[in-house]
């Protein structure tokens, strides 16, 4: 997953993340935004301090996570998926989110 000017200025996010991107409330609980140093969840914030390409179409992020008065590392592995990002944490590869870009 190439970086160019525009790709590392686009947030990509859940239609909740979305929403609250947009300003708006969102409508659900499942709130995910990556942003090009960061990805945000509902109550954490996780400053992207790594990465490791796997292949052609997947990326590990490597992430020092803020929440709820608790402090910790995660991973996140990025794959892409025709005009969309698929993303899930490391230590639950079943529980993915599919990622949009935001307007």
């Amino acid at each position: 997953m190439a970086t160019t000017s525009v790709a590392a200025e686009t947030v990509w996010g859940t239609e909740g993340g979305c929403q609250r991107h947009a300003g708006q409330m969102p409508d659900t609980d499942l709130v995910f935004l990556l942003y090009p140093d960061r990805v945000e969840g509902w109550e954490s914030r996780c400053a992207i301090v790594g990465t490791e390409f796997l292949e052609a179409d997947a990326t590990i992020l490597v992430t020092e996570c803020a929440g709820e008065g608790d402090v910790w590392i995660e991973s996140f592995i990025i794959r892409r998926s025709g005009g969309m990002l698929i993303s899930a944490p490391m230590t639950a590869p079943d529980f993915a989110n599919e990622l949009k870009v935001c307007k």
